[in-house]
């Protein structure tokens, strides 16, 4: 929940022409995580969970390259990954 909330800030800063494309596909990337995580540990078998992690691998890989380049289209002042995001 943390990163989501990190993300929509981080957003939020981007010029209001993005406010419908790369920002929302930021947002929408980062609530994808805590939301497969829910969906995947009210399946039934592990199996079925495992999938759901890896849906939210992807989702967190995405936003990793969404952070880079939001930083070398000047959106953000530094580089930022998701280890330094989440801590």
């Amino acid at each position: 929940m943390d990163l989501v909330e990190e993300i929509y800030k981080v957003a939020s800063s981007f010029p209001k022409n993005e406010e419908y494309g790369f920002a929302g596909q930021m947002k929408r990337a980062a609530i994808s995580i805590p939301s497969n995580i829910g969906k995947g540990a009210a399946r039934k078998s592990k199996k079925e969970f495992i999938q759901f992690l890896y849906f939210v691998s992807g989702s967190a890989s995405q936003i990793d390259t969404q952070l880079e380049l939001a930083y070398r289209l000047g959106y953000l002042p530094v580089a930022k990954n998701l280890t330094s995001i989440a801590s």
